[in-house]
């Protein structure tokens, strides 16, 4: 079925004259109301075109062009696929081979490509060759899903699919079209949890990511409590920790991940999911770990047995290796710290100065932003505030309890900062917090003194 694909359809057409020169299969083309060359150029192909009203169902279109088909088989193609050529030999050796007589369905190697430089795509095993039995059909007004039949063919035959590669304008007309659908599918039935999975995904391609976690939120409370994870439940958690972790939560990305690792160990975007928020988080040697995990299910093809479910992380090898030998040098960076600290402590008691200056310099490195070490920070902000440079010192004590926020040390430091700074109010709230979690009843006693001298101000 077409409707305004003049970019995509002549490839597409082309791709599969071989099968049709050589007396294999026939073109059928119902075409939904183009107003653009699309059915000039199928034209070139085929003598008889056929109409079908356009009524926001595709399983009603795509149904009335199977009922049309008068083959043994039905091979849908959509207009922005392409039978890849290294797999047309394949193609036709599968049906010049008796064998695919006993089965009713045949999976292909569909490749979403996800940009026009042809690097990133996605592979999924998908169904698109049945058996014309009279009874098969397509069911769902917008991602019509095939009703096939048991037994199943697996085959190694690529179709390229480009249909992911649009301009702003066409990604925001897809998401029209579709979400408009999906909406109205939802009034009717609110509770299913595939519609909502799928308008997630929509709100997903327009940048749209707070709605898209509205939608996954939905549908994982029904999903979650459904048990154990089944394969078909994969796309459901993966998009779910994919829109956590493009929303920064990061923990919730995790746990999601951890879920399905758990009993689908080589399910490759979740691993891939894992190792980039565990860095994302500061955890530079856990990464590392799932991200080499990630590197040996890859290599190893161990993520074959899930090839039912679509990978987008199969094209990130390069990514997940630019990553682990990033957070190596924020490891070793990190072990340098601890030298870094003992001559700070000497210089805290000796050259507050040059301390000062050693901190300014290491500011400007782009890895003091990975540095995890509270006793680094309670180290940092100490010395500017002895320097008097007390704004520089609350950043550092922040830094800190950006990391952990029931640090005495630090929390002890931001109050005598804020002290400093004539923020008496702030600092009464902070002393209050370290009082609360001190074990030193000299410090202690240092505290209270101090609140009780601001409250009589």
């Amino acid at each position: 079925i077409v409707k305004n694909e003049e970019k995509y359809i002549d490839n597409c057409l082309n791709s599969m004259m071989p099968l049709v020169n050589k007396g294999i299969a026939e073109l059928i083309i119902v075409d939904t109301g183009s107003t653009d060359k699309t059915v000039e150029i199928c034209e070139k192909y085929i003598n008889k075109i056929y109409y079908k009203k356009w009524n926001n169902d595709f399983s009603e279109a795509r149904n009335y062009s199977i009922s049309i088909a008068k083959g043994e088989y039905i091979f849908i193609q959509d207009a922005d696929q392409v039978i890849d050529k290294k797999s047309m030999d394949d193609f036709i050796n599968l049906f010049k081979n008796r064998e695919y007589k006993n089965y009713n369905t045949i999976y292909v190697k569909l490749r979403n490509y996800l940009d026009n430089k042809l690097d990133k795509y996605s592979d999924v095993s998908f169904p698109l060759i049945f058996k014309n039995d009279g009874e098969f059909k397509y069911s769902g007004a917008v991602h019509n899903q095939p009703l096939f039949k048991n037994p199943i063919m697996y085959t190694n035959i690529q179709i390229n699919h480009y249909g992911y590669i649009m301009d702003e304008q066409k990604i925001h007309e897809k998401f029209n079209r579709t979400a408009t659908i999906l909406r109205e599918e939802l009034k009717k039935n609110p509770d299913n949890y595939y519609y909502r999975f799928q308008l997630a995904r929509s709100y997903n391609s327009i940048g749209d990511y707070k709605n898209a976690m509205i939608q996954v939120d939905y549908y994982m409370g029904f999903i979650l409590n459904e048990g154990k994870i089944k394969k078909d439940d994969l796309k459901y958690y993966r998009t779910a920790a994919q829109t956590y972790y493009i929303n920064d939560y990061f923990n919730k990305t995790i746990d999601i991940c951890n879920k399905v690792i758990e009993i689908f160990p080589y399910f490759l975007d979740c691993v891939y999911l894992k190792g980039l928020a565990l860095e994302k988080k500061k955890l530079y040697e856990e990464s590392n770990k799932e991200l080499c995990n990630y590197l040996n299910v890859l290599d190893n093809k161990l993520h074959l047995e899930n090839n039912e479910v679509e990978m987008f992380s199969v094209s990130s090898r390069d990514t997940v290796i630019t990553t682990i030998e990033r957070n190596k040098k924020v490891i070793e960076f990190s072990k340098n710290i601890i030298d870094l600290k003992n001559n700070l402590k000497v210089l805290l008691e000796n050259n507050i100065v040059e301390a000062n200056k050693i901190i300014d310099e290491l500011r400007q490195l782009e890895k003091y932003n990975n540095i995890m070490d509270l006793e680094f920070f309670s180290i940092t902000s100490a010395i500017y505030y002895m320097n008097m440079n007390y704004e520089k010192a609350l950043e550092e004590v922040d830094r800190g309890l950006n990391i952990e926020n029931n640090c005495f040390d630090l929390l002890y430091n931001k109050g005598c900062i804020l002290d400093a700074m004539g923020n008496y109010e702030e600092a009464i709230i902070y002393y209050n917090l370290s009082k609360s979690i001190c074990h030193n009843n000299k410090i202690m006693n240092i505290i209270n003194d101090r609140l009780k001298q601001l409250e009589d101000l």
